[in-house]
């Protein structure tokens, strides 16, 4: 993600305190499509994007679409 989005070291460390923290709060819960799941995908992508610039928000959502798109292949 890093090289694709051309993500600043301070980014990197920055997005990946995000999901660090969204690991300790998922953990717990099912990986089921449940609206707290839900909500917290989006509390997550939204404390990322206040870490990007608009052409790397786009970015992002272009590679997490890919990522989504990917697992449903694998399922």
């Amino acid at each position: 993600m890093k090289k694709e989005m051309n993500l600043t070291d301070d980014q990197v460390t920055q997005i990946r305190s995000v999901y660090d923290q969204m690991r300790k709060e998922f953990q717990p819960k099912q990986f089921a499509e449940c609206p707290a799941v839900k909500e917290m995908r989006e509390r997550t992508r939204s404390k990322i994007f206040e870490v990007l610039s608009p052409e790397q928000q786009k970015l992002y959502d272009e590679f997490t679409a890919k990522r989504e798109a990917d697992r449903g292949r694998h399922r």
